[in-house]
């Protein structure tokens, strides 16, 4: 019974018009427990119970999330960086700066010859450098790559739940996060400063949710420590908000004010210095000269 069972689960499907070669492992046991609970009365009763329920532990629930896929997601990069699965210049590029902080040179980058804010305003980067003084090993970086995964995860949850006002469609939701195809790409990078994203964002949107300004000011603040690039999903955000949010105009008109702010003052000011350039002049500036001498003008022509 089990090798037919497995052949059935396995094997090629044909869907309509789509070829499925394989079906993924969380499929598989997700297919075996809904004909379970079409065939046994007692499990259908019992999911359509849970499927109503309200869960009483939000916060608990979120914790366990935030448990589970931290072990694995560790796993998976502690497994992929000691098997040599890793771009090991990519990897340089935000270690390299911060053991050469240790030394005195702040965030300095030998890949680029001068300081690391000098090619992205990531002021996050700075963060690893007192763990690294304490014990300086990569693995630092993994751990965070893991607990950055792990905490969108459990942030989606408690935002879902409060979008979706139903518990399990939540868990659904933020489970499927953690298995989509994008998630496991930047899994197995296995570090990148912007796999914060995804958690800063969710964190903004909780404190938006909860009308708790100082967790959506922390979730905006922090996204601006990711990148100077933040300034996009700052701006779809407070778009967003402005159409959509009457009420609320003058949050999404103060993240508009802000996210602007926040990227003239990397752009023209902290990214330049750095590298030494003129003001306003950002090493990535001739990708956009073909449109405008400068950010404003390159969007009006743009546009």
């Amino acid at each position: 019974m089990s090798v037919p069972l497995v052949f059935v689960i396995g094997a090629p499907w044909q869907i309509g018009d789509r070829n499925f070669g394989r079906l993924t492992i969380a499929f598989a046991p997700a297919l075996i427990a809904v004909l379970c609970a079409v065939a046994i009365p007692s499990w259908r009763s019992s999911i359509s119970r849970a499927l109503r329920a309200r869960w009483t532990a939000p916060v608990a629930t979120a914790a366990l999330l935030f448990a589970c896929f931290e072990v694995f997601f560790l796993r998976v990069v502690v497994g992929l960086f000691r098997a040599l699965e890793v771009n090991a210049n990519d990897f340089s590029v935000f270690e390299l700066p911060i053991t050469r902080s240790l030394t005195g040179q702040f965030l300095y980058s030998p890949i680029d010859g001068r300081s690391f804010l000098g090619t992205h305003a990531s002021y996050l980067l700075a963060a690893f450098i007192v763990p690294y003084s304490v014990v300086q090993t990569p693995f630092w970086l993994l751990a965070a790559h893991a607990t950055a995964i792990s905490a969108a995860i459990a942030t989606a949850y408690l935002v879902f739940r409060r979008l979706l006002r139903d518990d399990a469609a939540a868990l659904l939701f933020a489970v499927a996060l953690a298995l989509n195809s994008y998630t496991a790409k930047i899994a197995q990078y296995p570090f990148h400063i912007e796999v914060f994203y995804p958690f800063f964002v969710l964190l903004l949107c909780l404190g938006l949710q909860t009308r708790r300004p100082a967790l959506a000011a922390a979730g905006f603040l922090l996204l601006f420590t990711v990148k100077e690039d933040a300034v996009l999903l700052a701006l779809g955000l407070a778009l967003m908000l402005v159409l959509t949010r009457p009420r609320r105009y003058l949050a999404g008109a103060a993240a508009l004010a802000a996210g602007i702010a926040l990227y003239l003052f990397a752009t023209r000011y902290v990214m330049p210095s750095a590298a030494r350039t003129a003001p306003g002049d950002a090493w990535y500036s001739g990708y956009w000269g073909g449109y405008g001498r400068t950010p404003l003008a390159a969007a009006a022509a743009l546009l």
